[in-house]
């Protein structure tokens, strides 16, 4: 069996899938936190701002478009709170 693909969440938290938008954000935890640390350069606040990332991204999840990658459309919205 395969594994789900970060799009195909995205699909069904698009579809009312509450964890499924969990899941995927969890994958790119790790990879998020360093680009916002990179970004920052301030340790203190990048798990707040990673907060702040992930609930900008989930808002407007309805505007997510298959097959756009979820990680390109993730790291959009940490990009735009570096530049802030």
């Amino acid at each position: 069996m395969r594994p789900i693909t970060d799009e195909e969440l995205m699909l069904q938290s698009q579809n009312g899938d509450q964890n499924a938008f969990s899941v995927v954000a969890a994958r790119y935890r790790e990879a998020l936190m360093s680009y916002l640390s990179w970004g920052l350069g301030n340790v203190g606040n990048v798990e707040a701002i990673h907060d702040q990332v992930l609930i900008r991204a989930r808002r407007p999840i309805i505007n997510y478009r298959f097959p756009q990658k979820f990680a390109t459309w993730l790291f959009t919205f940490a990009y735009r709170a570096i530049k802030r």
